[in-house]
């Protein structure tokens, strides 16, 4: 699957497995925030292969802000269901880019993430500052030891 180009499209068996005329087609334009948010849309719905028993065929293309979804059919049916599965999965990803967008829990730069370096610092320092007192104390010890106190 290529994205550069702004082409997405199912699988190569699935543009081949059937040989008969296509009567029945739709051409749906789906219309985004971003191309971003697009071309994310159309890498997830692209992966997802038209069932065996379905004579559909789907391709993709991104064109700025909006997705291009061509559905071949050889029969009326087949093309309802493809549009309607396509459409949920349009729809269910959208969603998880807009509730993944809404979190703040994601953005790594936060002030979340800010607080845990400071509290892993602070803590950082007191082992510092155990470790040098154990230090001292053992070469107290050492001395004691050497002078036979």
């Amino acid at each position: 699957m290529e994205i550069d180009d702004g082409e997405c499209s199912s699988s190569d068996d699935e543009r081949q497995k059937d040989t008969r005329p296509t009567r029945h087609s739709a051409v749906l334009n789906l219309d985004f925030e971003s191309e971003e948010v697009a071309q994310t849309v159309c890498r997830v719905v692209s992966v997802d292969k038209e069932p065996s028993r379905s004579n559909a065929i789907r391709s993709f293309n991104v064109e700025g802000p909006r997705l291009l979804i061509e559905i071949k059919s050889v029969d009326r049916k087949s093309l309802q269901k493809s549009i309607s599965n396509v459409l949920e999965m349009c729809d269910l990803a959208k969603s998880t880019v807009d509730l993944t967008k809404n979190k703040k829990w994601l953005d790594l730069k936060g002030p979340m993430f800010k607080g845990l370096k400071s509290k892993l610092e602070d803590e950082a320092k007191k082992l510092q500052a155990s470790v040098q007192q154990y230090s001292e104390q053992l070469t107290q010890q050492v001395e004691h030891m050497r002078h036979g106190t």
